[in-house]
């Protein structure tokens, strides 16, 4: 099983970035672009580690934490 990782970032470039590149290494990842969405898709993805901006649309980073 690969580790699980929740990428909540609201920047395109950045939340592509990461999602390619935690993929060549073997990651399954979710990139949401929101925290509302970042709530829903914990609870069903049920990451092992969140890489979280704190600036967000919806629900900034600080609440979602």
């Amino acid at each position: 099983m690969s580790t699980r990782i929740l990428v909540v970032d609201d920047d395109p470039a950045m939340g592509d970035v990461l999602t390619h590149n935690l993929r060549f290494e073997g990651f399954d990842v979710k990139w949401v672009t929101d925290g509302t969405s970042a709530v829903v898709e914990a609870r069903d993805f049920r990451p092992d580690l969140v890489l979280l901006d704190v600036s967000l649309p919806g629900r900034n980073g600080f609440d979602f934490a």
